[in-house]
Formats: structure tokens, sequence, C-alpha cells
């Protein structure tokens, strides 16, 4: 497995993949059904390339874990402009999912630990957050040195739901 900054458009495809299969698994009984079943695993070639000029110019990086030439995982972190529960001087672990058939496979923490270490050298702390519910993301984070810093009500898909934030202090 290699895992490595995103490189091109062609790359959003085997991400939005990840994300609709990984958001399926991970949130059923979560978040609404109609809101997972909506989840597409395409991406047309001009969302690619608009998305993929949109993270390219962002502060932060998106890293993907690739075997076989297929994207199997990804994780993004931004360091500035970042969610409103990331303060100065943290980043924000705004995304890291693994496609569902290779959970367990330590993809998760590769990219975790790429993503450590491309943190500028002045990051206090890595924060991120979980829905309330998802006992898998809370259990990888736990174990990986973050600890339970707080949680809020954030809205997704039009739903109000209870997210936990979690810290890792570097």
């Amino acid at each position: 497995m290699e895992v490595r900054r995103l490189a091109s458009p062609d790359d959003l495809a085997g991400l939005q993949r990840v994300n609709a299969l990984a958001w399926r698994a991970a949130y059923s009984g979560l978040v609404p059904e109609s809101v997972l079943d909506s989840l597409s695993t395409d991406v047309s070639d001009d969302t690619a390339e608009r998305r993929f000029e949109e993270l390219r110019d962002a502060d932060g990086r998106v890293f993907v874990a690739e075997r076989n030439d297929a994207i199997v995982g990804y994780a993004r972190v931004r360091w500035t402009d970042t969610e409103r529960f990331v303060n100065p001087g943290e980043a924000g672990l705004t995304e890291l999912y693994v496609h569902p058939d290779h959970w367990q496979e330590g993809i998760g923490t590769a990219l975790l630990d790429r993503v450590l270490d491309s943190l500028p050298d002045d990051t206090d702390a890595l924060v991120l957050e979980a829905l309330a519910g998802n006992e898998r993301a809370q259990a990888f984070s736990t174990r990986r040195g973050f600890v339970h810093a707080g949680s809020r009500t954030a809205e997704f898909a039009g739903d109000e739901l209870e997210t936990a934030i979690y810290r890792r202090d570097l």
C-alpha cells in the first residue's frame, strides 16, 4: 500500500467511492437512510476537476491510500479556516475514510501517521469530529491518542445530530 498526496482529478473518483461506501457502512442507523441512499459513488469529470482545484488551493493536505492501483482510503487535514471547533494553532482532521472492505487493515492508521507528519511544526493539536454514535470512529481515535474534548450539535443533510469532538495534543 502507498500513502501519497492527492495527485490529479482522476483521484477524485476514488475518493468519492470510498466516501460514499464508508458513509453507508459507518452511519447506517445514525443518519437517515434517505441521505445514505442518495450518496453517489460516481463523480463527473467537470466536478472532479473543480473539486481537485479547490482541494489543491486550500490550506492543508489530502492524502490517499492506494493499493493495487485503487484508492482504498483518504484523509484530509486543514490548519487554517477549519471547523469552528478547531482553535488557532490547531489542525482539523476533517475527513478520514477507508473503504469498508479494507477496515482493520491499518489503512486508517497509515493515513493518520501521514497527516501527523505533514502538520506545520507550530501545530498544538489535531482535532476531529465524529457523530456521537459512531463507535468505530471513536474507538479508532482513542486508540491513537485522541481524548474526548466535548460535543456539539451539527447539521447533517438538514438534521441536527450530536457529535463528539476529539483532540490529540502534539
